[in-house]
């Protein structure tokens, strides 16, 4: 199958904005031209291919914040500027329904409300069992690196703070801090950072399972939602897997999903983790992307492409164009619906990404006329 990915790759652009809303505009406008770019190369690769081919466009994580630097006291967008970024991405993905677009991930909080507290609980239980369970594995294999501090690296991110929650709220002896702040401090937030997957009028959410430092320096009473389940979805026949980050390092595809479920291509979008073979997913003649915001990442590898190794090309600020003739086991066309995968058996965190069901395209700004 031939397979086109534009990568982006390296620091993202400074941020000028005065306010998140602003901010996030910025990210889109430069979202946009590279997008635009991406596809008017791809156009003219296919030009005599019909629609014979599949395309990924894949941005760094954190993407879309309100402030860049890790430690940063106010790093996360506001709900309401998810919305108009979310009505943003998918105004782009309509105007490229054949290029599948994940757009690096959105950082934002929203309030605690009746509804989503239980929601979270179960979301911070199960990514718990989850690094728990993958806990042996990660031992034999970071081990070498990081000795005895594997399994705290793996308990900081249900429990420390600036991991898990942050604020200044007085959190009573033996009680669990984001339980507190969920059921005991009505200004806590919740936090999430969430990958984006849009193709055409559909777009999936995956929200980021690891933790690494999520809440930095953030100052207001706020809880991390992790994700519960892994990045599994596919375009046509071919199945793809998506991890952000601290996944790759916890291994969320190798260690949360079943023996079946092996994606064709696994994309990895983070700031940063270095490629770890032992946690490539992929199935025979697979692929794996990385779009990192650490530039020397290597943006690809291949587990036994058996023709020339694949072309690339530099297209504009970091962003490069690569094209591959894969042997898997699928034939994708650029047509093909992006659709949820996941069987839903309870195996490790397996199961169907849920959609957008709001795209809040009243919203929506015209990118492209």
């Amino acid at each position: 199958m031939r397979f086109f990915a534009a990568i982006q790759s390296g620091n993202h652009p400074p941020l000028s904005g005065t306010n998140g809303l602003e901010k996030a505009r910025e990210r889109v406008e430069i979202l946009a031209k590279s997008v635009a770019t991406a596809w008017g190369r791809i156009q003219q690769l296919t030009s005599k291919m019909g629609d014979s081919y599949q395309a990924v466009f894949v941005a760094p994580e954190f993407y879309f914040v309100n402030n860049q630097a890790a430690s940063a006291p106010d790093r996360y967008l506001s709900h309401d500027d998810k919305r108009w970024t979310v009505a943003q991405l998918a105004a782009i993905a309509k105007s490229f329904p054949k290029l599948l677009i994940i757009p690096g991930t959105v950082l934002w909080t929203k309030a605690v409300n009746e509804s989503n507290t239980g929601k979270t609980k179960e979301r911070i239980v199960k990514a718990y069992e989850q690094h728990k369970s993958a806990l042996p594995k990660l031992q034999e294999k970071h081990g070498a690196q990081y000795g005895n501090n594997v399994e705290s690296i793996v308990s900081n991110q249900s429990g420390q703070k600036h991991f898990a929650y942050s604020g200044s709220a007085k959190i009573p002896a033996q009680t669990y801090p984001p339980y507190y702040l969920l059921d005991s401090v009505p200004d806590t937030v919740i936090a999430q950072n969430v990958a984006y997957v849009c193709k055409g009028d559909t777009i999936l959410k995956y929200a980021k399972v690891g933790n690494s430092h999520e809440l930095g320096g953030n100052q207001s009473n706020a809880v991390f939602s992790p994700g519960s389940l892994a990045g599994l979805f596919s375009v046509g026949d071919v199945r793809y897997g998506l991890e952000i980050c601290m996944d790759h390092w916890v291994g969320v595809l190798q260690h949360g999903t079943g023996a079946l479920s092996a994606p064709h291509i696994q994309i990895i979008t983070s700031s940063y983790t270095e490629n770890r073979s032992f946690h490539f997913k992929v199935a025979d003649n697979g692929l794996i992307l990385h779009s990192s915001t650490e530039g020397s990442i290597e943006p690809y590898e291949t587990t036994g492409i058996p023709d020339a190794p694949p072309t690339e090309e530099a297209l504009t600020n970091g962003l490069k164009l690569f094209s591959f003739q894969l042997g898997i086991a699928a034939d994708g066309k650029a047509t093909d619906a992006l659709t949820s995968q996941g069987d839903n058996q309870g195996i490790g965190i397996e199961g169907a990404l849920p959609k957008v069901k709001k795209t809040h395209s009243d919203l929506a700004e015209n990118w492209f006329g």
